[in-house]
């Protein structure tokens, strides 16, 4: 079975990096802006079946910081 999530998470700043963890905060992955204007991360597909939060921490680019959680089950 395959399994696609999708989290929106909106700013109303112009954001210079966004970085992605599921450890709370231990390991973080950078996302990739895309053409469209969207950032964006593939997971590896070896997540096990578990109830998962995904922490996203977000820099604009005057420095400023701002984060998020959202809970998915894989």
């Amino acid at each position: 079975m395959k399994h696609v999530h999708s989290f929106i998470l909106r700013y109303r700043r112009t954001l210079n990096s966004v970085q992605l963890s599921l450890d709370g905060g231990i390991n973080w992955v950078n996302a990739t802006l895309t053409s469209d204007g969207v950032w964006e991360y593939i997971w590896p597909t070896d997540l096990v079946e578990n109830t998962y939060t995904l922490t996203v921490k977000a820099t604009d680019v005057a420095g400023k910081h701002g984060d998020g959680n959202a809970q998915f089950y894989h």
